[in-house]
């Protein structure tokens, strides 16, 4: 297989690069060889919405142009979302050509940036030619990581491994410390509730402090650093790429969305509608379990997608989730209490047992190392005062049943 891998670059250098078939193995691209780090902005849905990092190679002499891009993905795949969620999906790398790779984003409205590597002709053959073991078919697939396995990082990652040197990045790019949660945030900001469901089923891992090249798993990141990154070899310090222009200004208008309908003022709002429900039915003396019936089935579900998650998916962004404490699949079996009218002690014990973790967790929330979300706090509200308005519910059925049975006796 080596064998062939190296016949397969041999003739590539040949169509690229030209000269003798016995020296070629000597030759390194020529001057006019030039190679590019592309960085594509973000798009308007949400597979877009991180944007897209690529490699182009270009020899204007030879006139080849030709784009290496990861992070490849096929929708209609079997089974797709299901194999994304768990972490099974396979992505891919792709080789397409310069033009073809530039319509595809201007069709879409993204902008597109390109900067130029500052690399010696040896390390242009030694990028090259890692970029096409790695698309040898053997090689092509792999499957995706939110933070540390995308577009970007294994183009990051292919570059170090390229350089005839050691690459120093820029520290001085991170301002101040930011976990991948709130680096990903802003990208989500135009779906505000996207940016919730992801808050809630990403773990305590999100909430790592990023480094320098942690940063680079955010194409526009990667550009950035790029801009001030060198390559030191010995007492030798030159610059790793260009500053980064732009070749395609983005067409795409993001409107800012409502707050009123944000999911902070939407489960505030449904707080207060709650608490005033509540304290009418404490005050008659009057309960309605398909009130409390669809909330706490719906929490169940969530509870036992996020359970599922933690334990089938092999993204280790979903392992550590301490929104399983409030958000739990415990919810299941008050819903099937609050549906059969139970009194037993069971069912009185669960919502004990709930109502205690949620006092509890409240506070604790903000001590643990993962940040829940601002719009999480209103929804616990809503459990905790339901949670405590069924058992005073059950006290009032039970002295209201005493008292029937001592009027009985009386009678």
């Amino acid at each position: 297989m080596c064998r062939i891998l190296q016949y397969k670059l041999l003739l590539l250098s040949i169509f690229l690069f030209g000269g003798n078939v016995h020296k070629i193995q000597a030759q390194f691209p020529s001057d006019s060889t030039q190679i590019y780090l592309l960085t594509v902005s973000w798009g308007d849905d949400p597979s877009s919405a991180f944007g897209h990092s690529a490699i182009r190679v270009f020899d204007p002499t030879r006139q080849y142009d030709v784009v290496y891009g990861y992070g490849n993905y096929d929708f209609d795949a079997p089974n797709f979302y299901y194999k994304f969620t768990t972490g099974k999906a396979m992505y891919s790398m792709s080789k397409s050509s310069y033009d073809r790779f530039l319509y595809a984003y201007q069709m879409y409205g993204q902008a597109i940036y390109e900067q130029r590597f500052n690399l010696t002709n040896k390390e242009k053959w030694t990028l090259i030619s890692n970029l096409e073991v790695n698309y040898q078919p053997e090689n092509r697939y792999y499957h995706y990581d939110f933070f540390y396995d995308n577009c970007a990082t294994r183009i990051r990652d292919i570059i170090e491994k390229s350089v005839d040197g050691k690459l120093i990045y820029d520290s001085s790019y991170v301002k101040k410390p930011l976990t991948f949660r709130q680096l990903i945030r802003p990208n989500y900001n135009n779906v505000p509730w996207l940016n919730f469901g992801i808050d809630l089923v990403f773990g305590t891992i999100t909430d790592k402090v990023a480094t320098v090249t942690g940063y680079m798993f955010l194409p526009e990141h990667m550009m950035s650093i790029y801009n001030n990154t060198t390559i030191v070899k010995g007492d030798l310090k030159r610059p790793l790429t260009q500053k980064a222009r732009e070749l395609f200004p983005t067409r795409l208008a993001f409107q800012a969305p409502s707050k009123l309908f944000s999911p902070a003022s939407v489960f505030t709002l449904a707080f207060l509608l709650f608490l005033a429900i509540t304290f009418s039915g404490y005050l008659k003396k009057r309960y309605n379990r398909w009130i409390d019936f669809p909330l706490f089935l719906l929490i169940g579900v969530l509870g036992l997608l996020m359970l599922f998650l933690m334990v089938a998916s092999l993204h280790e962004e979903l392992w550590y989730n301490f929104n399983i404490v409030w958000a739990t699949p415990l919810g299941l079996f008050i819903a099937a209490g609050i549906l059969l009218k139970s009194n037993s002690l069971w069912f009185k014990y669960i919502l004990w047992f709930y109502i205690i973790v949620l006092t509890l967790f409240i506070p604790v929330s903000f001590l643990i190392p993962q940040e829940i979300s601002a719009a999480a706090y209103p929804l616990m509200g809503i459990l905790w005062l339901r949670s405590l308005h069924i058992l005073q519910s059950q006290f009032y059925s039970e002295k209201s049943l005493l008292f029937l049975r001592i009027r009985s006796k009386i009678h």
